[in-house]
């Protein structure tokens, strides 16, 4: 991922979380609906806290390029990236798909 020229070293589950989250703004989605959407056979996942672990680390990245608060999270509900805060960027991030090995 790159924004404002910048490279942001995304993993594979990180570049898929924020994609589910930006093909769904202004949509608040569950952690269990995050879980299906990145793993639709692994029910345990959803029972646990492997999404927020996800969460914090992709949080945390984005911070590093000015990116803090894209990702907002509504108590008892899941997360949501508004659009509001997609106006806010004067140039949005771009999602590459995986370097081919």
């Amino acid at each position: 991922m790159t924004f404002k020229g910048q490279a942001l070293p995304l993993t594979k589950t990180e570049r898929e979380l924020l994609t589910v989250l930006l093909q769904r703004v202004d949509q608040v989605l569950s952690r269990a609906e995050i879980a299906q959407a990145l793993w639709p056979d692994a029910a345990v996942v959803r029972q646990s806290n492997v999404i927020d672990a996800h969460m914090a680390t992709l949080r945390a990245k984005l911070g590093k390029v000015q990116l803090q608060g894209l990702i907002g999270t509504v108590r008892g509900g899941g997360y949501v990236i508004r659009h509001a805060s997609m106006e806010a960027l004067l140039e949005p991030p771009v999602i590459a798909p995986d370097p081919v090995a």
